[in-house]
């Protein structure tokens, strides 16, 4: 049986695409120097922030941080490589007041 939509053209998959990103991570209470920490390994990844939030709402709420003081941090990034933003998760992931694994989204535009 022949198959119902058969390949005609070869297809290339791009793996390291380019888009905006959003990403969130949960950090502990009082993390000093965040927005420095996160400036540099954002640097040094070659990702620019578009915006950078916080959300301190507590758990119990539905929102973000937990009745802990944690907080999660978001932000958004200009257009950027996939890659280069895995490498930015992975050292945000290293950061020793992070408490989860960062969460990464591309934006749709």
């Amino acid at each position: 049986m022949p198959s119902p939509f058969p390949l005609t053209n070869a297809v290339t998959l791009h793996h390291d695409y380019t888009a905006y990103f959003y990403v969130r991570v949960c950090v502990a209470p009082c993390a000093v120097s965040l927005v420095k920490d996160i400036g540099a390994r954002a640097e040094a990844t070659g990702v620019c922030i578009a915006s950078l939030q916080t959300d301190t709402t507590t758990a119990a709420s539905g929102g973000g941080g937990g009745a802990d003081g944690s907080a999660d941090v978001i932000l958004t990034t200009a257009a950027c490589t996939l890659s280069a933003i895995t490498d930015l998760a992975r050292s945000l992931q290293n950061l020793p007041y992070a408490i989860s694994t960062p969460i990464v989204m591309p934006v749709l535009q």
